[in-house]
């Protein structure tokens, strides 16, 4: 028990761990639109590095974009607006000229080369009751790593661009998974991810902290 203790403590004096925030709007993400490629290119996965992390957008499911495959696509700041004057989008699932939107049987993965603690993320294109038609407030469901499936709704979005941030928190996974419940009307992109990584002293001696227990456990049948 006291060396658990002092683990324990060490884990508190450790280095902090590091806050990225992966801008799906940002111009690296644009090599994921098949709209900029001419003929159209199927692209179901894209990978960029983020402060040393790798992180990849995959379409999990999707019925084909431009009768090319299940693909990614893109808004990002260095294209011409999808729905001018608004902001960009950000990234979705593209279902023949679909915009930038997760709906219908889309999932859109996005995975991490390392383990991290997923803080926040921000959605656009998503709507309250009443605004662009809707006859409800939007919804769409996350999970992490498999887990159980967790809702969110439009609450309040702004009525112009449907941008929402979403708190997620928990412990630490390599991917988040997203979709969108029936009806239709349900849909949004991705904006942002605010993911935090905890530094390898900390992950080392979380590691330690696993096997003490495990060994005190054995002592002590």
């Amino acid at each position: 028990m006291r060396h658990l203790a002092a683990l324990a403590v060490a884990i508190l004096f450790a280095a902090p761990a590091s806050a990225i925030t992966v801008d799906f709007t940002d111009a690296v993400w644009a090599g994921a639109n098949p709209i900029i490629n001419f003929p159209p290119i199927s692209t179901p996965t894209f990978t960029v590095n983020i402060g040393g992390v790798d992180v990849t957008a995959t379409v999990i499911m999707g019925t084909g974009a431009f009768g090319a495959g299940p693909s990614l696509i893109t808004d990002t700041v260095n294209q011409t607006p999808i729905n001018p004057p608004s902001l960009p989008n950000g990234m979705g699932v593209a279902v023949g000229i679909d915009s930038s939107e997760i709906d219908r049987v889309e999932i859109l993965r996005i995975s991490f080369s390392t383990p991290v603690t997923i803080d926040s993320f921000l959605v656009s294109r998503f709507f309250q009751i009443g605004v662009k038609g809707d006859a409800a407030n939007e919804l769409g469901l996350y999970t992490l790593e498999g887990g159980a499936t967790v809702q969110f709704e439009a609450t309040a979005s702004d009525p112009d661009e449907g941008r929402q941030a979403f708190a997620v928190g928990g412990g630490l996974v390599s991917f988040i998974d997203f979709s969108a419940p029936g009806p239709l009307d349900n849909d949004f992109s991705l904006v942002s991810i605010n993911f935090t990584v905890p530094e390898p002293t900390t992950m080392a001696l979380l590691g330690c902290v696993g096997l003490f227990a495990v060994g005190s456990r054995r002592r002590s049948a």
